[in-house]
């Protein structure tokens, strides 16, 4: 559409297209072509690059791009560029089966009932691109390595990750939840530090553990009890 027409790939990916938070719930099952539809008929809430707003739906146009590019499926084109050679052993989609030998953690629904992510799929493109990825604390480390070493992106780009290279920088590269799972990623480049927190329990949240856990590393503070 000649509002969307201007957009780069670029505001795509810093959130400041102007797009809308999302375009349906995670769960609900729709195609490529009805997500493209739902997003395009939004109306933005800023004109492109003048503001910042977060947008799931705006990864999802990415992830449709990827597909235009490579003509291949988003998940497919994830495993053979990124998963496999990175590694990432242990890491895809909701939906898909457990690896033979790994152990799956199952969260808890709002009636405190278990569901793992295997049983919930499969990623539907109100998702594809924003989340529904699965994956370990190793994983994310590995992808952490290969990204901020220059190995799998031209060393231009690296430059421009806040969280690469010896800008200082301290933040939370990357975070989510789903049912009572969440997961955090924190870095501090003055220290060299790196944290890759998961965790199946609301009382416990990967965020709060991962701060906890950087106050004990360098303030010498006591880290809290957990339950058994």
């Amino acid at each position: 559409p000649h509002d969307k027409a201007g957009i780069t790939v670029e505001q795509l990916m810093t959130h400041t297209a102007g797009l809308e938070h999302v375009h349906g719930s995670d769960d609900e099952q729709i195609g490529k072509r009805e997500a493209l539809e739902r997003i395009f008929a939004q109306d933005l809430r800023f004109e492109p690059g003048t503001d910042e707003y977060y947008s799931n739906s705006g990864y999802t146009l990415l992830a449709a791009i990827i597909e235009q590019v490579t003509n291949g499926r988003f998940e497919d084109v994830l495993r053979e560029e990124i998963f496999t050679p990175t590694g990432m052993t242990g890491t895809g989609f909701k939906g898909d089966p457990v690896p033979a030998g790994s152990d799956e953690a199952a969260g808890l629904d709002a009636e405190g009932r278990p569901v793992a992510s295997s049983e919930r799929g499969p990623v539907s493109w109100t998702l594809k691109g924003n989340g529904g990825v699965v994956s370990t604390v190793n994983g994310m480390l590995a992808f952490d390595r290969v990204v901020c070493s220059g190995d799998a992106l031209p060393d231009g780009v690296v430059r421009q990750l806040p969280l690469c290279g010896d800008s200082g920088a301290f933040g939370t590269a990357g975070g989510g939840s789903e049912f009572s799972h969440t997961a955090t990623f924190e870095k501090d480049l003055g220290r060299d530090m790196t944290l890759v927190v998961l965790s199946a329990d609301w009382d416990f949240s990967a965020e709060d553990v991962a701060f906890a856990m950087i106050d004990s590393l360098t303030e010498g503070d006591e880290l809290p009890a957990v339950p058994e």
